[in-house]
């Protein structure tokens, strides 16, 4: 059976703080800021997706219309159909739907998924189908697997296949990952580790990688998107740098350490806006 109805869902913001050019004197001999909040929104921006996945299967299950997501605070109109006997969500934002802050989204998200998120073994598959952020083409499969042995912990294995945000006139940047996210019910936090590959905007290979002994911590009350604490290993063509998240303080202060030199940086997720 099939069913289809406009609602409005809380969403995410989409991550996009690239730019589609940079002056030669903005690079440096060491991995600068910009690369470093480049790496943080390309995740961000495939994350947000999960989060957008997750309310458009809760609201074609129960029917709630929700009109503003407190906590997100951001609302957009999408046109949801569910083949409850496949097991098929499709995500359809038409030729354009803006949200309040005129962001407008295009295209559809497909979903395919088994059982609730916090069962044990469930997943969701998700693609995308001519799927547009403003004028930025998001592609790739996303797959979400709840790996959960234990009651206290939901873990999450989150993977990313041939991942790309092509900007257009032949600038896009490419990310596969696979990463273990592990929820602490009832504690408000998360933790993070895995890897991530690809090539950024100037067309330079990168890679991320966190390991399990260190994983990036997330706190929520903290109300940002970045780690609290936790070591992320980057390099960046032949370039690498360690990053040290802190100590658990609610800042956006990180360490980078480059050939044992460490410097101090802020470093700030900017929300999608319209150029």
């Amino acid at each position: 059976m099939k069913e289809s109805r406009i609602i409005t869902l809380g969403l995410a913001v989409l991550m996009m703080t690239f730019t589609a050019c940079q002056k030669d004197d903005e690079v440096t001999s060491d991995i600068d800021a910009l690369e470093l909040e480049t790496d943080t929104a390309q995740e961000d921006t495939f994350e947000s997706v999960d989060q957008i996945v997750e309310g458009g299967i809760s609201s074609s299950e129960t029917g709630i219309r929700m009109d503003e997501d407190p906590l997100i605070g951001l609302t957009v109109c999408v046109e949801v159909t569910h083949d409850s006997e496949n097991k098929i969500i499709t995500l359809d934002f038409g030729d354009g739907c803006a949200d309040r802050h005129g962001n407008i989204r295009k295209g559809m998200i497909v979903i395919e998924y088994n059982y609730r998120a916090y069962i044990s073994g469930a997943y969701r598959i998700v693609t995308f189908v001519d799927f547009h952020f403003n004028d930025i083409n998001v592609q790739g499969t996303r797959t979400i697997t709840n790996t959960s042995t234990v009651d206290a912990e939901m873990e999450f294995t989150v993977t990313l296949v041939d991942g790309k945000l092509d900007f257009g006139d032949g600038v896009f940047a490419t990310r596969d990952a696979s990463w273990i996210r592990t929820w602490f019910i009832g504690e408000g936090k998360v933790t993070v580790s895995g890897g991530a590959e690809g090539t950024n905007i100037n067309g330079v290979e990168y890679s991320a990688t966190v390991d399990a002994s260190t994983p990036l911590l997330f706190l929520r009350d903290c109300g940002k998107r970045l780690p609290v604490s936790g070591i992320k290993e980057m390099v960046v063509g032949d370039r690498s740098a360690t990053i040290n998240y802190g100590d658990g303080e609610c800042d956006r202060i990180i360490e980078v350490t480059v050939n044992g030199v460490t410097t101090i940086k802020e470093i700030t997720p900017r929300e999608g806006r319209r150029k």
